[in-house]
């Protein structure tokens, strides 16, 4: 759809396309101006969203010879949709995850450092993988497979200069990181990102050595003043890596071994090793072992609370006990329960948040090189009730692609998924489902033990709530926070009606938080990023002008700790009229 308005100096015009849209799509806009003396064109794309309850389900695990799943889509459900991952191989799982962190929508250091150890994970392990196997040397395929490696090779050469000059922008002048540039740096961060270097090096990816030695002499510094076992126990994990340490050093730290997280004793028990101390090492991985929950097929390590400053999980504690077994003991048998266990707890092919993706990916590459992979040669099929949705072969040539299939057509109640595999090797899988529930009126709500969030639009002039407005009129947001006890790394979005637009540098908060609150405008939502939020009441009120005449509807805010996502608060729904001279909504 086009159409050409005529605006005279000084004057507007306004353009209307009514649409009616049934499923979640995009929509991009061309505008392109042309007058006597200048010409200029723009064009951007905005989600379109229904007004809804998202819900949904995710599985995952590896196919064997065949597999049948049940995928209910519920009454009233709109804009379903099922999307079906295949990987041939473990590789192919690391790599579908880079797609996830590139993509992440919120650019901060930890992201961006799990995006970059993922990144020299892969590349690492695709320049150590054992090129000699003979399946791989087939003389019409390894040409095919050679090409692909360097296709891989350079895009993840591409990922990682990206996200090193990110980092590189975001250092303090203290050499340290924070969780967005010009924020206090947190000693937990600056070990993340200095590991993160270390490992790039290690991939012959072109690491700043200016950069990362004032990393490094930041955490030597930290590691003087750190007083948490876990932490100490951290920063020397990252120091040995960095090949900053000893056995003196390490002697020099506290006997509080018994206090360590399960994470920080599977980071001791890697230091121990990389120093030389082979005894010590075999005796932290015996009782790394001892300590993970083990089931017929799977085992993994839990964390004793909620992701805190460190923004460990049970699946980054478990991809670090891996990490420990196959570098101290790699014929344990826990080794491959603790992978399964990795790989069914996926989600469309990652983790639940960017710091566990980065780990697990670690993790899985670590595994490729000391164990390999066995080359796959299978046929596989897709079947969504009935009707195959896709099929493929997977070989030598295409192990590391990923293949996906997306299902829109399906029916009210139960549909049946059945993956079929003939031949050589597992097939792993990933099946996500999302849809909406269509209402007029979305309540406030929390999961247990998360914090709470409630919204309001009021007049800046005089603080009071309202929902009407004209044209070109400033209107005030209001978002109270309530959290039960201390959380870390807290991300609060806020959806805006579709007629308005966000003001940077209107954001207020009281109390006034010790690091300040970072705040991105977009399209669609304002996003909020508080380090550390203290027990108790928080209010962050923003400005967004009336741009456009009509009535809107908002989707409820959200507020959740960014590496705890199962705690989450939510306000009711929103709605705001905005009226002109010439404009009255129907």
């Amino acid at each position: 759809m086009s159409r050409t308005v005529v605006i005279s100096a000084g004057s507007t015009a306004r353009a209307d396309w009514p649409a009616t849209v049934s499923q979640e799509s995009t929509a991009t806009m061309t505008l392109s101006a042309t007058g006597e003396a200048a010409a200029d064109e723009a064009e951007w794309t905005v989600p379109i969203l229904p007004f809804g309850d998202e819900g949904g389900l995710t599985d995952a695990g590896g196919v064997e010879d065949e597999i049948a799943l049940t995928v209910s889509v519920p009454k009233k459900a709109v804009t379903a949709a099922l999307t079906i991952k295949g990987f041939p191989s473990l590789l192919a799982l690391t790599v579908d995850s880079l797609d996830y962190l590139r993509g992440y929508p919120y650019g901060n250091t930890e992201q961006t450092a799990s995006w970059l150890l993922a990144v020299a994970s892969v590349r690492q392990a695709l320049g150590e993988l054992d090129r000699e196997d003979e399946a791989l040397r087939q003389a019409q395929g390894e040409a095919l497979r050679q090409a692909q490696d360097e296709a891989l090779s350079q895009e993840l050469a591409q990922q990682g200069q990206t996200a090193l000059w990110r980092l590189y922008r975001f250092q303090g002048d203290d050499g340290g990181w924070g969780w967005w540039e010009n924020t206090e740096p947190s000693p937990y961060l600056t070990a993340q990102v200095v590991h993160s270097l270390i490992r790039a090096q290690k991939a012959d990816l072109p690491v700043d050595e200016v950069v990362l030695e004032r990393g490094i002499m930041a955490l030597q510094d930290d590691l003087k003043d750190a007083e948490d076992p876990n932490l100490e126990t951290y920063l020397l994990y990252v120091l040995t890596e960095a090949g900053k340490s000893s056995p003196a050093l390490a002697d020099s730290l506290p006997e509080l071994q018994a206090e360590l997280a399960p994470w920080a004793r599977a980071c001791w028990a890697m230091t121990t090793y990389t120093l030389g101390r082979a005894d010590e090492a075999s005796g932290l991985a015996a009782d790394l072992a001892r300590e993970a929950r083990v089931t017929v097929g799977t085992a993994h390590w839990p964390e004793r609370k909620a992701a805190d400053e460190l923004m460990a999980g049970e699946m980054s504690t478990t991809a670090l006990a891996l990490q420990a077994l196959l570098q101290i003991a790699p014929d344990s048998p826990l080794i491959p329960k603790a992978l399964d266990w990795l790989i069914r707890v996926q989600q469309d092919g990652h983790w639940r948040t960017p710091r566990e993706t980065a780990a697990v990916v670690a993790a899985l590459t670590d595994y490729l090189v000391i164990k390999g992979e066995r080359t796959p040669d299978h046929h596989y099929q897709v079947l969504v009730n009935g009707q195959v949705v896709g099929s493929g072969d997977s070989t030598g040539e295409n192990m590391a692609l990923p293949v996906r299939f997306v299902v829109t057509n399906l029916v009210e109640g139960d549909n049946e998924v059945r993956l079929v595999k003939e031949g050589k090797e597992r097939l792993h899988y990933a099946l996500t489902l999302r849809y909406y529930w269509g209402q007029e009126d979305l309540e406030s709500a929390r999961s247990l033990g998360g914090p709470s969030l409630h919204r309001e639009y009021f007049d800046p002039a005089t603080g009071e709530p309202r929902v009407e407005y004209r044209l070109g009129d400033l209107i005030g947001v209001r978002l109270t926070v309530r959290v039960p006890e201390e959380m870390w790394y807290v991300v609060v979005e806020d959806p805006l009606p579709a007629g308005v637009k966000a003001i940077e540098g209107s954001l207020q908060a009281e109390p006034t938080p010790k690091n300040p609150v970072h705040f991105e405008g977009r399209e669609e939502k304002v996003a909020l990023f508080i380090q550390r939020v203290e027990a108790g009441e928080h209010v962050y009120s923003y400005l967004v002008r009336a741009a456009v005449p009509g009535r809107f509807r908002a989707m409820p805010a959200l507020v959740y700790p960014a590496y705890e996502p199962n705690l989450w608060g939510r306000s009711a729904g929103g709605s705001l009229e905005v009226t002109s001279l010439t404009f009255k909504p129907k």
